[in-house]
C-alpha cells in the first residue's frame, strides 16, 4: 500500500524546472478518491496554492522528495486557486472569520456529500465508534497509486500498548470538522477487531 501523506511537502518539477511544493491533497469521500493536489507555486511570504489534477503527476521519488508534473510550468501556474474549490475546513474557517454562517450554507458532514476534504487536515482527527473513541488517525493509505483511498492508519491503545492499525475507509460514516472526528459505523469492539485483522494480514 501507498502512504498518501508522504506526498505532502514534496517538491514539484515541470520538465526539470522547480514549480513549487505540495501543500495538501483534496479528496471526495463519496467515492474515496484524490481529486486535486494543492501545489504552492508562491513563496513563504506570498503563498499561491493551486489546484492541480492528481492525474497530472507521475510517481514520486521519495528519496529525493520530488515529484514530476506533466503539465508545462506556465499551465500549472494558471491552474485554479485553492479558494475556487475550498475544502470543508476552509469553509468553516471562512465562516468563523466572517462572524458565522447558517448551518445550511456549510458543507454536510455525511460521506455522501460531494464536498472536498483535506488529507492534511483529516489525518489528524480522532476516530470514534458510536459507543466510544477508538484512536487517532495519522495517515491515509491507497492501493497502488494514490488516487483511490482504501484505508486510514490510526494509533490505537490495545491491551495496554499503542499500536498502528488499519481501518477500511468504507467503515467511515461521517467526517466532522466541528468535532475534529472521523466517525465509523462499527462498534468500538468490531472496529478494533477488524483493524487488528487487517493489520496482521498486511504484515
Amino acid at each position: 500500500m501507498t502512504v498518501v501523506n508522504l506526498w505532502l511537502g514534496l517538491r514539484v518539477t515541470c520538465a526539470g524546472s522547480k514549480a513549487g511544493r505540495i501543500r495538501d491533497m483534496l479528496f471526495e469521500a463519496s467515492h474515496w478518491s484524490i481529486v486535486y493536489v494543492v501545489v504552492d507555486t508562491g513563496s513563504w511570504w506570498r503563498p499561491m496554492p493551486r489546484l492541480v489534477p492528481i492525474t497530472a503527476f507521475a510517481a514520486p521519488d521519495l528519496l529525493l522528495r520530488t515529484v514530476a508534473c506533466n503539465l508545462p510550468l506556465v499551465e500549472l501556474q494558471q491552474c485554479p486557486p485553492l479558494e475556487s474549490q475550498k475544502p470543508v475546513y476552509l469553509h468553516y474557517e471562512s465562516a468563523s472569520l466572517q462572524g458565522g454562517l447558517t448551518v445550511l450554507s456549510l458543507p454536510r458532514e455525511e460521506i455522501s456529500s460531494p464536498a472536498l476534504r483535506s488529507i492534511r487536515e483529516v489525518s489528524r482527527y480522532r476516530v470514534a465508534a458510536p459507543d466510544g473513541r477508538i484512536g487517532r488517525a495519522n495517515a491515509f493509505l491507497a492501493a497502488g497509486g494514490v488516487e483511490a483511498l482504501t484505508h486510514i492508519a490510526l494509533r490505537v491503545r490495545y491491551r495496554g500498548r499503542l499500536r498502528t492499525m488499519q481501518l477500511p475507509v468504507w467503515d467511515i460514516s461521517s467526517i466532522s470538522y466541528r468535532h475534529r472526528r472521523i466517525n465509523v459505523s462499527r462498534s468500538h469492539r468490531e472496529a478494533v477487531q477488524e483493524a487488528m485483522r487487517l493489520t496482521r494480514r498486511a504484515s
